[in-house]
């Protein structure tokens, strides 16, 4: 990490106190983890530019983004996923990954028949019974990945009984997160009302992740990540073969489907739209992620890169870097 890490955090928060105190936003971010996501451009910043005190200031700028983007959300995010008093904070969805989905949810409005698509898990169970169920997709989706990867037909049965499992258990594995984090977002609301008065109308940031237990949200992830997969392999130009976004289409997926609306055909699109932009601007920030991660005393032997490296921030933070080098 670089060495402004530990002062960045306590003046991001000191910093989102003074604008909620000021009332210039009504995002009180507590998601502390998330901050990774501001101090990787600034830690790009920081090797790239070998600067200390850009790099904080990056990281910081890059807190303040995701209030304002907050602000921005909010009222969709409550609605659809019925979270009341939060907002998302988890910047890399919420500032990338929302205008991308907005952008393709655009596009197909103008595109006839495929805007008149109204694709819902609710109307599908209507139209096709228990086979439109979560679990049942599925099972179906992991018999398909399985037989594509071509594994033996007892580990292909393994995997579909696995993600038919996921999708049941995802949701209660929400349901005990939102137990455990809403004391704590509660109490850092309140602890700000009593100073602001009732009328203060705070939204608590929170991290994307309260958003999996959506059966949409779940079910496009389950869709998307075979074609992802396929994709990486056939579409010219990608230079790696994205693992660590495959871990990441299920935090996609959560903005995506929130944009969307809850429609299915639409929210797979746009996810893996996000992942095809993710597939060519993280293999064009490479070399930079690379400089930062040897830096930092990580050991590579070829090129590295990951998909926080792919938000435009830090591909501008690089191209910047090119020219004045």
């Amino acid at each position: 990490m670089p060495p402004f890490a530990a002062l960045a955090i306590p003046l991001g928060l000191i910093i989102n106190l003074v604008l909620v105190r000021l009332r210039w936003t009504k995002t009180l971010n507590v998601d502390i983890w998330n901050y990774m996501h501001f101090l990787i451009p600034g830690a790009l910043a920081y090797f790239l530019f070998d600067s200390f005190w850009l790099g904080l200031v990056v990281t910081l700028v890059m807190s303040v983004i995701a209030l304002f983007v907050g602000d921005l959300i909010a009222s969709k995010w409550q609605e659809y996923f019925g979270l009341e008093g939060t907002t998302c904070t988890t910047i890399i969805y919420s500032a990338w990954g929302y205008p991308i989905a907005w952008l393709v949810n655009r596009i197909i409005d103008f595109i006839p028949g495929l805007n008149k698509l109204e694709f819902s898990l609710s109307k599908i169970n209507k139209k096709i019974g228990v086979l439109g169920d979560p679990v049942i997709i599925g099972f179906i989706v992991g018999l398909v990945l399985g037989a594509i990867t071509k594994r033996p037909v007892t580990e292909i049965v393994t995997m579909a009984t696995g993600i038919a499992g996921v999708m049941v258990l995802m949701p209660k594995v929400v349901g005990v997160m939102m137990d455990g984090l809403s004391p704590i977002g509660k109490s850092a609301k309140d602890f700000m009302i009593k100073r602001m008065g009732n009328n203060s109308n705070l939204n608590v940031g929170m991290d994307i992740a309260l958003g999996l237990g959506d059966p949409t949200t779940i079910t496009t992830t389950v869709v998307s990540i075979p074609i992802v997969m396929l994709l990486a392999l056939i579409l010219p130009g990608v230079q790696f073969f994205p693992i660590g976004l495959l871990m990441s289409v299920t935090y996609i997926s959560v903005m995506c489907t929130l944009t969307s609306k809850g429609n299915l055909f639409r929210s797979i699109v746009s996810t893996v739209v996000f992942c095809i932009i993710t597939f060519y601007l993280a293999g064009f920030v490479a070399p930079g992620a690379t400089q930062m991660l040897n830096s930092a005393g990580v050991e590579l032997k070829g090129l590295g890169t990951d998909v926080t490296f792919s938000e435009i921030w830090n591909l501008l933070i690089y191209w910047v870097s090119t020219l004045v080098k």
